[in-house]
């Protein structure tokens, strides 16, 4: 198998645009999940968070990993008198930036 450079052409070829907003889409989903879904869920997105999958994610997504990660320390922390409202509001504010609504 020959390795070659450059853009994948016919079935293969990437929709760079939709990839990234995957990427988007699913960043944005674990953060709802983190803040609004059960402790266990909570528990599997902060070791996902803690992943260097998480970083290719960020990357893929053109959004910095730090303060990505920075977002969900800061929703994964907060008690949970607040953690769902807070949470929704930092949904909203990453589908806006993304622009992915």
């Amino acid at each position: 198998m020959e390795f070659r450079s450059g853009e994948p052409e016919g079935a293969h070829k990437v929709d760079a645009d939709g990839a990234r907003k995957l990427c988007k889409v699913v960043v944005v989903k674990a953060l709802r999940d983190m803040g609004s879904g059960p402790d266990i869920e909570r528990e599997k997105v902060w070791s996902w968070v803690n992943s260097h999958g998480f970083e290719e994610m960020c990357s893929w997504a053109g959004w910095g990993e730090d303060w990505i990660a920075d977002l969900f320390s800061s929703v994964y922390h907060l008690s949970p008198s607040v953690r769902r409202p807070i949470t929704r509001d930092c949904v909203v504010m990453l589908k806006r930036l993304g622009r992915i609504e």
